[in-house]
């Protein structure tokens, strides 16, 4: 069985003057979830849950699918 994964889409419709967005979220067959938090891992914010969002931890040279990999800050004196 493959992987499914959540997709969303915004239809916009315009009547009388007004501006209404319709949201909506349906299921596809392709991207994985890895951490299997029901997000896909292509819009999911911290895949492997260690509290530092991907973004970071790409800036910082860490993995982000590894959770005892992730930016370590040191003080300065």
């Amino acid at each position: 069985m493959k992987p499914l994964t959540a997709m969303m889409s915004i239809l916009l419709a315009f009547s009388v003057g007004a501006l209404v967005l319709f949201p909506s979220i349906y299921a596809e067959e392709g991207i994985p979830d890895t951490d299997g938090d029901g997000i896909p891992d292509d819009v999911d914010v911290d895949i492997d849950g260690d509290g530092v969002p991907n973004l970071e931890e790409a800036v910082y040279g860490t993995d982000p699918y590894d959770k005892t990999s992730f930016p370590v800050i040191e003080e300065m004196r």
